[in-house]
């Protein structure tokens, strides 16, 4: 059992930890907004696309560069500095493996695509790789510490300062170039921060690399069960770029990238503080199940709420942050808000799963869901986007059923109230979209602008939310706990 002591402590970790996180996500929603408002107007929709190709397929060696190690790190109840340094040797190596691969996928692209831009832009992904792969331990060991405010700050420095480079680099003409700059950017923005906040150092080890075995075996569970979800989150992009081309690619990568903003705003917070603090309550599964069962409740109905307003938007919000030549995309935005009323839930369970160290049952979930989602995409995605994208929304839905079985199966007892919470919140988005859908109509048809259609929608998510913050213990509770946070921050 979790002392009384140590409870509070872990409190204390998450309210500020959440805070911190909070901040961090709400100044990288600023940078994603201004990406999304300059960018968009300085490059074509086929720049995006040439660039989300590329980087679809690059995507694989960014999810090897730290093997699940960070994870482990904090995972593991002791750890010495000989595994340090044989884990710091050993992810340095993997970082120039990851560069020299990324330099072999950009050949293999050009190939697939009869496209030789992509021999050129491959190996800077591979370099953002390689720098996060040096970050690996000193990542580690600030998440194992708690230190969630140090975390913060350096997400929010490296996101202004590649967010920065990116518009400026687009401004004075350099094209895709700028969009690839932006990830190289953060990445050495944050390695720098991150050694600059630990006090270890790595030194010369005799230590085998097998003294490390139990760290990689664990690291290499966590990534298998991440390259399922690289295969999920990608296979659709490919697939697009291939069929339809570059431009529509374009056009739904950057809806892709709309919802992904308050998907963000939602789930980062709880979610970077949630499996740290969930990992300390193994001992008191009656405690976590508490946890989880509100955080889950809480995000699904806030959730629901943003999505239903931003398919009220859709086809507001994209010329009006976007620019004209970009209206394609707002029924692709339409279509996708169902992911941001249901992936940052999904990310609770997912954390529910790793804290539990149970590396069987998450590597058969994550490769369960991975075959669902690509067996809609593959059988959808020739028909037209739209269609692919109704595919992706019913596998998603199906994938956060298969993620409440498999908590179950580790938290037993706690699957029904999952089950009744998401689709009681099923009822809310859609109740949310027909209104605000309505309502948005509403002020159209009067001569309304774009600006008051966003009020007046916001002014009624308002309202909701509200709403159920006064009838709903899990969402007072959740919105109770990050105005602490906030506070605990502006007294600091």
């Amino acid at each position: 059992m979790v002392s009384e002591s140590n409870s509070k402590d872990l409190k204390q970790a998450a309210i500020v930890g959440g805070a911190w996180g909070g901040a961090s996500r709400l100044v990288r929603v600023f940078c994603q907004l201004a990406s999304i408002i300059f960018l968009s107007r300085l490059l074509t929709p086929e720049d995006f696309g040439v660039v989300a190709t590329v980087a679809s397929l690059v995507t694989v060696v960014n999810l090897l560069r730290e093997l699940g190690l960070a994870h482990a790190i904090v995972q593991q109840p002791k750890i010495d500095n000989d595994e340090l340094n044989c884990l710091f040797k050993f992810t340095c190596l993997l970082g120039v493996g990851l560069f020299a691969t990324s330099i072999l996928i950009g050949y293999g692209a050009s190939w697939f695509f009869g496209d030789s831009r992509l021999v050129y832009l491959a190996p800077f992904y591979g370099l953002a790789s390689m720098l996060s792969s040096v970050e690996v331990i000193a990542l580690g060991l600030l998440r194992r510490k708690l230190k969630f405010q140090t975390i913060a700050i350096r997400e929010i420095v490296a996101g202004i300062i590649g967010t920065g480079g990116s518009i400026l680099i687009a401004w004075m003409g350099g094209g895709y170039w700028a969009i690839v700059a932006a990830p190289v950017l953060m990445q050495l923005t944050n390695t720098i921060l991150s050694w600059k906040a630990v006090s270890w150092r790595p030194k010369r080890s005799s230590s085998p690399m097998r003294s490390i075995s139990h760290y990689l075996k664990f690291g290499a569970t966590v990534t298998l069960g991440e390259f399922a979800n690289f295969v999920s989150a990608n296979v659709d992009r490919i697939m697009v770029g291939k069929i339809w081309g570059f431009s529509q690619l374009g056009f739904y990568s950057r809806s892709h990238l709309m919802v992904s903003v308050p998907t963000e705003i939602i789930s980062s917070p709880i979610n970077s503080t949630l499996l740290p603090v969930l990992t300390k309550m193994n001992d008191d599964p009656e405690r976590k199940r508490r946890w989880i069962n509100r955080c889950y409740r809480a995000i699904l109905v806030l959730s629901g709420v943003l999505a239903g307003s931003l398919y009220a938007v859709a086809v507001d919000i994209v010329p009006f942050l976007m620019g004209p030549g970009w209206e394609k995309a707002a029924p692709f935005l339409m279509g996708l808000t169902p992911f941001l009323f249901m992936k940052p839930a999904g990310g609770v369970l997912y954390s529910a799963l790793i804290g539990a160290g149970e590396l069987r049952t998450l590597l058969s979930w994550t490769w369960l869901g991975a075959l669902v989602t690509v067996t809609a995409i593959v059988s959808t995605v020739f028909f037209g986007i739209e269609t692919l994208i109704v595919g992706l929304c019913l596998a998603l839905f199906t994938r956060m059923l298969l993620s409440i079985f498999y908590v179950n199966k580790v938290l037993p007892n706690i699957a029904l109230g999952l089950v009744f919470s998401l689709l009681g919140s099923l009822v809310n988005f859609f109740t949310c979209a027909f209104v605000f859908s309505n309502l948005a109509d509403l002020v159209r048809k009067t001569g309304g602008g774009p600006l008051w259609v966003f009020a007046a929608v916001g002014s009624a998510s308002l309202l909701v939310i509200g709403s159920w913050i006064a009838v709903s213990p899990a969402c007072r509770d959740l919105v109770g706990v990050f105005l602490k946070k906030f506070k605990r921050i502006s007294n600091l």
